[in-house]
């Protein structure tokens, strides 16, 4: 998928506010999401460069899905404005070089470093979520919670709602290596008339 200012992504929530909201939070973040590497492992991610190739992803299977599955506008504004947002909690806890901390791991394939509790980004980014409360942000904040599902080891909680499972069902296909998604830059006016 080309490149493209992530926010314009948020054209698709039919809510002003939840769309304005998002497309505000994704701003703040914009920077980091357009240059931190999707894996600092490099054992998942592989088809995504940075986490803006990976939002995008998701992002694409999110739409699809909620148009698929003609989930009602609110729920589909939750979904979308989820996955935009899933992993924004990554920020405050990573650093481009090395950090030398035992609390942080330093990864010198990507020069990259992060804190060693990383599986709490879903908390953390749930937290920035609700700073400014607006219309739904709380089931935004539910999703995005639990989008590892499984994987963050307990430290977060697993998937009970439709669109939280659905928000981890993207993520998780979108991070897989044995998955490939050819994405195409989504008709956001096309799925709004599908969802009329």
């Amino acid at each position: 998928m080309e490149t493209q200012d992530i926010t314009t992504l948020t054209g698709a929530i039919f809510s002003e506010e939840i769309r304005e909201n998002t497309a505000r939070l994704l701003k703040q973040k914009e920077d980091w999401i357009n240059k931190y590497p999707c894996s600092l492992t490099q054992l998942h991610h592989k088809n995504e460069s940075c986490m803006g190739d990976h939002i995008r992803n998701v992002f694409a299977l999110a739409i699809n899905l909620a148009a698929g599955y003609q989930l009602p506008k609110d729920d589909a504004d939750v979904l979308l404005s989820a996955v935009l947002l899933h992993d924004i909690g990554y920020e405050p806890i990573t650093m481009e070089g090395e950090v030398k901390d035992t609390h942080w791991k330093y990864y010198p394939q990507t020069n990259w470093s992060r804190r060693r509790d990383y599986q709490a980004h879903p908390l953390i980014a749930a937290e920035i979520i609700g700073e400014v409360p607006f219309f739904k942000h709380k089931e935004i904040q539910a999703a995005v919670k639990s989008h590892m599902g499984v994987w963050s080891h307990g430290v977060c909680p697993t998937p009970n709602s439709t669109i939280e499972h659905l928000c981890h069902t993207c993520d998780y296909l979108a991070s897989r290596n044995s998955v490939s998604i050819v994405v195409k830059e989504p008709d956001i006016n096309k799925y709004k008339e599908t969802m009329a």
